[in-house]
Formats: structure tokens, C-alpha cells, sequence
């Protein structure tokens, strides 16, 4: 469900694949509590940067080979701090806990822009021993 707020294309929605380039903010005031929560449905950008003493900035890219060239553009327009570089757990171990291709090629690509690498692991939960 939470895939309908973040993607836009419907092929997206299904399938769960960045294809874009998206951004998020999420803000937080002076106390840390997040200002993005309205009683009222979403709020615009203006008004949660308004609220905010702080806001974390989001960009979603694809991780596929395909859309290398959308990594490196959000890479170049955006100077992240971060990326954060979502890696399938429950594939790694069927694969003999290597990494696909294309997720050392975005590590690579990463490294050459010097942006540091968090990496996230996703269905460690499905893993047997």
C-alpha cells in the first residue's frame, strides 16, 4: 500500500521498481517530532519546510542497469550525504550471499561521486539459517 505514495507510474505501483527520479522530505521540529502529519491529509513542501527546524531530503532512484544514467544525474544534481543502497537479503543468500551486478555497480558509482554508502538489507526476515 505504501508503494501508491511513493511511485507514480503504474508499472511502478505493481512491480515495486523505481524507474524515476522521485523526491521526499520528511521535517522535524525543534523537539524532533516529524512535521509532515497533518489532521487535514498531506502537506505541501512550503508548509513542512515552514514548520521545520530540520528536513531530511529523499531521492529515489532505480538500482537497475537501466537507469544508470538517473543515478547519475541525482547524484550530480542533488549532492547527497548519503546513499542509501537497498540490497535484497533474501536473494543475496540464494546466490551464495553475493551481490547482484548492478549493486556493486551503484557502490562504484557512489564511491566515484565520494558519497558514503549506507547499506539497507530487506527481507533478512525470510532468511532461514
Amino acid at each position: 500500500m505504501a508503494r501508491v505514495h511513493v511511485h507514480k507510474h503504474y508499472s511502478e505501483i505493481l512491480d515495486g521498481k523505481t524507474t524515476s527520479m522521485y523526491q521526499h522530505i520528511l521535517g522535524f521540529n525543534s523537539t524532533g517530532e516529524v512535521t509532515n502529519l497533518s489532521k487535514f491529509g498531506n502537506m505541501s513542501w512550503p508548509q513542512i519546510m515552514e514548520d521545520s527546524s530540520k528536513v531530511i531530503n529523499f531521492i529515489d532512484v532505480g538500482g537497475n542497469e537501466r537507469y544508470a544514467k538517473t543515478l547519475v544525474r541525482g547524484l550530480c544534481v542533488n549532492y547527497p550525504d548519503y546513499a542509501l543502497i537497498v540490497v535484497d537479503a533474501l536473494q543475496c543468500a540464494q546466490k551464495n550471499l553475493q551481490f547482484e551486478k548492478n549493486v556493486l555497480d551503484n557502490f562504484r558509482i557512489a564511491f566515484a561521486f565520494k558519497v558514503p554508502v549506507i547499506i539497507v538489507l530487506t527481507k533478512i526476515d525470510m532468511i532461514e539459517n
